[in-house]
């Protein structure tokens, strides 16, 4: 029979293990974009490609680490209520925050993007 301790500790070791494989993946997923979609984005002349890896890389990382630190937390149920509104509400407004982030650097990149090579070639 397992005892009140040792179930805490498998809880412990599985959130541990849970943000190390959050960890893992979000590296992994990082040098992917980095370097085989970036490999594969230089065929393209625009680079409207280029720019979309380097607004979309951070934004793609940190969503793997709320995902990852979600999960965690919902195996913490000895701490805190997995289904606790508060804990719902701080993560609807980490994604929110995340999705702004997003289309800030989306924004700001395609204008760049557009401001040196399509603007310097046009007549006015």
């Amino acid at each position: 029979m397992l005892n009140l301790e040792s179930v805490v500790l498998q809880k412990l070791v599985l959130i541990v293990a849970i943000f190390i494989g959050t960890w893992i993946v979000a590296w992994l997923v990082s040098r992917v974009l980095e370097t085989h979609i970036k490999r594969l984005s230089q065929r393209a002349r625009s680079g409207l490609e280029d720019m979309l890896i380097d607004a979309l890389k951070k934004p793609v990382v940190y969503l793997i680490m709320l995902v990852g630190l979600w999960f965690g937390l919902q195996q913490a149920d000895f701490i805190l209520d997995p289904k606790s509104k508060i804990l719902a509400n701080v993560f609807f407004i980490s994604y929110f925050i995340l999705g702004y982030f997003t289309a800030y650097r989306l924004a700001v990149g395609f204008i760049d993007w557009y401001e040196t090579e399509i603007a310097q070639h046009t007549e006015t």
